[in-house]
């Protein structure tokens, strides 16, 4: 098989083949020693089977993308494999055509060498209930099924369900992170993240509300900047007030999807927080106005309500409450259950969609120290 796989990557001149083993342990040392871009590895081998050591060097080499091959289609294989940190997953027999193609893929979500940042996705209204969480776990699931290597962080600290959603049981969460950060360093981060079966990465809130010494701010930065390093995109599910987490977050962010729905109260906390930010001279550019639950049959339509906010509505996720309602409640993501869904369909362009801004997304972090937007008056504006 390492013959077969060796004369099809020799033919193409952009890879170089830097070496082959035949065990898992062996595997492992080797890449300790050699440092690849790239592992394929099988998971059924001697010594070490592929699944442990996957685990190893994704855990040692975060950089190193592994993509596994099978005999067996399985589920549960699968899941294990994206657990244990493999970036892609073949059935044997692939074609040529499937193996370049999964190759390629990991190659071109790699970031530049020198150091990219990984971009900052924050999700947030200022209204309750307009479906954060539910886009926040579908956006990271959609991102990472395109090879994206994406974590989702519940800032919802004291009430946060992310894990919820996604029907996992994290062994740490930020309480456990907060703790160990002064020594924390890129390469532990994923003892303190929770997998998820798509290749997603989850930061989860703390297992019980904290209503006593909250996470200071500056512990949210210090945790944000570490992960820009291994992540492309970084989602944050933000709660509904404007403390100063949530402000901290919005200075991070180099994109703001502020989720709306046609219903009055809704549209008229945007309004007022739209011209909040106006006020404090928020960076307006990094503000996206989605609408979440939209039925072009109700009133306000669209075209009024970008007239009423006087902005552009630039994405509408359709009404489908119940399908999402299901998938909710079964803790499974809705690009999941229902992937050809008009919804699921609707989240899987608005992933690619971002992925497309590339280069046009405004920075993140202000090089200035601590910009007026975030030193609200000390007095109402005078009428």
């Amino acid at each position: 098989m390492r013959r077969n796989m060796r004369r099809i990557l020799d033919l193409d001149e952009g890879l170089e083949v830097i070496g082959e083993v035949s065990d898992g342990e062996e595997a492992v040392r080797w890449v300790r020693q050699k440092h690849p871009d790239l592992v394929i590895m099988d998971l059924e081998l001697p010594v070490l089977d592929g699944i442990k050591a996957t685990q190893i060097i994704t855990a040692e080499h975060p950089e190193v993308g592994v993509i596994v091959v099978s005999d067996e289609g399985d589920l549960e294989l699968l899941r294990a494999a994206m657990v244990a940190g493999a970036r892609n997953f073949l059935v044997k027999p692939y074609t040529t055509v499937e193996l370049m193609t999964a190759i390629y893929q990991l190659i071109q979500r790699r970031p530049p060498a020198g150091g990219t940042k990984g971009t900052v996705l924050a999700l947030y209204s200022p209204h309750g209930g307009q479906g954060r969480t539910t886009l926040a776990a579908n956006l990271g699931v959609a991102l990472a099924q395109d090879q994206a290597q994406v974590v989702a962080v519940d800032l919802n600290l004291q009430f946060g369900s992310l894990d919820l959603f996604l029907d996992l049981e994290p062994e740490n969460t930020w309480q456990e992170m907060v703790w160990d950060l002064s020594e924390l360093t890129p390469a532990q981060l994923d003892r303190y993240l929770t997998p998820h079966a798509s290749g997603l990465k989850v930061l989860c809130a703390p297992r019980q509300p904290r209503w006593e010494e909250p996470i200071p701010a500056a512990e949210v930065q210090q945790v944000l900047a570490l992960l820009r390093d291994p992540f492309q995109y970084i989602l944050l599910d933000l709660s509904s007030g404007l403390d100063e987490v949530v402000l901290t977050a919005l200075e991070e962010a180099n994109l703001v999807m502020l989720l709306a729905t046609q219903e009055v109260p809704s549209l008229r906390h945007i309004s007022l927080f739209l011209d909040m930010l106006e006020e404090m001279e928020y960076p307006l550019e990094k503000v996206r106005l989605i609408l979440n639950r939209y039925n072009d049959r109700e009133e306000p339509r669209r075209q009024e309500i970008e007239k009423a906010l006087k902005r552009e509505i630039v994405w509408c996720l359709p009404d489908q409450r119940p399908i999402v309602g299901a998938a909710i409640n079964q803790g499974q993501p809705v690009v999941l259950m229902a992937p050809k869904s008009p919804i699921a369909r609707s989240i899987v362009g608005l992933a690619r969609h971002l992925q497309g801004l590339g280069e046009a997304l405004p920075s993140g972090t202000p090089e200035t120290p601590r910009p007026r937007w975030l030193r609200p008056p000390t007095s109402s504006p005078k009428p």
